[in-house]
């Protein structure tokens, strides 16, 4: 009986030391998800609504297209900062096809898509079929125009001026259901 008993005892003991690790780790991946999302909220280098478009701007897109100034100067425009090596981006660029499937958006977003080819490639091919898309290799182009540091960043556009600037697409309001 005595075997029996030490035999009960290592069994529960183990499952207690395995509960307990499990639960460390999982207190550690809440932890960093938590710090994730306090970066993503506490980013203060935004554009500030009034902040006028970058003056004289040309930059091509992957369909052959162009995207200037003289495209932010009329009525309300997305336009989605995002880069290839960031992992929040491509959650807003899903949260993008959700409002396009929606089918309210009634102009066409602008998306600056920033990194290495191969970082940029799956992000490209996810918006070239809804948003119009420029690829850059460099944070200085025309992030560094819009005044843009972190990503992903989504500016309203209009009248030549940013209207509004988040790092939270959902917090976006174009008249599309979110």
């Amino acid at each position: 009986m005595n075997g029996l008993l030490w035999a009960a005892v290592t069994v529960v003991g183990a499952i207690a030391i395995a509960a307990f690790g499990l639960s460390l780790a999982a207190v550690r991946r809440v932890g960093a998800l938590q710090r994730r999302a306090a970066l993503i909220d506490s980013f203060d280098d935004l554009p500030v609504p009034g902040d006028p478009v970058p003056a004289d701007f040309v930059a091509g897109t992957v369909d052959g297209g162009t995207v200037s100034t003289a495209d932010l100067t009329g009525p309300d425009v997305l336009v989605l900062f995002v880069d290839g090596s960031c992992a929040t981006c491509f959650d807003a660029v899903g949260l993008l096809q959700e409002r396009h499937a929606a089918g309210a958006d009634t102009v066409r977003p602008i998306a600056v898509v920033i990194g290495e080819p191969a970082e940029r490639g799956p992000l490209v091919a996810e918006l070239a079929p809804i948003a119009r898309v420029v690829e850059e290799t460099s944070h200085t182009a025309l992030p560094s125009r819009f005044g843009v540091r972190g990503f992903p960043t989504a500016l309203v556009v209009g009248g030549g001026v940013v209207r509004a600037a988040t790092h939270r697409l959902d917090q976006i309001d174009l008249g599309v259901p979110a």
